[in-house]
């Protein structure tokens, strides 16, 4: 029975130094978890990415090189003079110059010499040089003081040109200003410039002036007209028409209107002085200006675009103060740089 006892005894503290043992080990480990801070989370460093700098080229300008072209001058007359002049300083043409002498053989040799030169663009100044310049083949031709271009069929595919005449729309419009009573006037001129005057109409029309355009054949039959137009008609418009307008029928013209007390408009400044209340002339700036334009566009085609002749959109403008003064016409201050004496 002691035995026994002894044995369980013995057996329960065995049991019980298990239990200890296995107690403090668990305190020592968990006491050894306590201690340890879980992990903590690797520090990503994000990664730089370096652009590549972007380099801005700078922006170099087309380079266009000067256009050569071929210009023949009727004659050394001053007006013919100054566009060409105009043409040669402009840095986007070089610029070849024929002038014209008036004798057929040099004239012939000087557009055979514009025919076999490699410029395909050519400018022709003045009646003389348009005709001759008809004949030439697989060039780019743009005319300039030409005053009757359709009677002569000038204008083709590959020829084209550049009004002779300044604005009707700005010549119009100044008159009226200059004299506000001014309701009726004449335009006497011969056959084939159906375009400038349709614009003039239009013009007269819309600063509320009635214009009447007349047609003749001869110098005599101008002179005529003028003689019987009604009394009613305040002003007369004078355009250098001279396959009907002669020097001698010119001034007859003017005493005429001068004596019946009208408002004259003349295309040159000098004549004034016979009586001219207004002269109006083209810009030959524009003129150039224009002409530059129009073999801009054809460059690089076989042909010349656009519109048979161009109309200009501006005129130099000279008022007579004396005969003003005459008429009972104040010349508005905005006006008074354009009397000539």
């Amino acid at each position: 029975m002691f035995r026994f006892l002894y044995r369980a005894k013995q057996y329960s503290l065995t049991q019980f130094g298990r239990y200890i043992g296995l107690f403090l080990v668990s305190f020592v480990f968990l006491s050894a978890c306590s201690n340890l801070r879980p992990a903590e989370s690797p520090v990503v460093i994000p990664e730089v990415v370096v652009k590549p700098e972007i380099v801005i080229q700078p922006v170099v300008p087309e380079i266009i090189k000067p256009a050569n072209i071929s210009v023949l001058v009727s004659s050394t007359a001053k007006v013919y003079g100054h566009i060409a002049d105009k043409l040669e300083a402009s840095k986007n043409f070089r610029i070849t110059k024929y002038v014209m002498s008036g004798y057929d053989n040099r004239d012939a040799q000087l557009l055979a010499a514009i025919q076999e030169s490699p410029n395909k663009q050519v400018v022709v100044i003045g009646l003389r040089a348009a005709r001759s310049a008809m004949r030439l083949l697989h060039k780019q031709v743009i005319f300039c003081q030409v005053f009757d271009h359709k009677n002569e069929q000038l204008s083709s595919g590959n020829m084209k040109g550049v009004s002779i005449l300044p604005s009707a729309d700005k010549l119009l419009k100044d008159w009226k200003i200059i004299s506000p009573g001014i309701r009726k006037i004449v335009l006497i001129t011969g056959t084939g410039l159906d375009n400038y005057i349709n614009s003039a109409k239009q013009a007269a029309e819309r600063n509320g002036i009635d214009l009447t355009h007349l047609e003749v054949n001869t110098d005599k039959e101008y002179l005529y007209t003028t003689k019987n137009l009604p009394l009613d008609v305040q002003g007369f418009w004078l355009l250098p028409d001279n396959r009907v307008l002669s020097l001698q029928v010119l001034k007859d013209v003017m005493a005429f209107n001068s004596k019946a007390g009208r408002q004259m408009v003349v295309f040159n400044r000098d004549l004034l002085s016979f009586g001219g209340l207004m002269s109006t002339e083209p810009d030959l700036d524009e003129v150039s200006m224009l002409i530059k334009k129009r073999l801009a566009n054809a460059r690089g085609l076989d042909h010349v675009p656009g519109e048979d002749v161009v109309l200009l959109n501006e005129h130099q403008l000279s008022i007579n103060k004396k005969v003003a003064g005459q008429l009972g016409i104040v010349i508005p201050e905005k006006f008074m740089a354009k009397v000539y004496d």
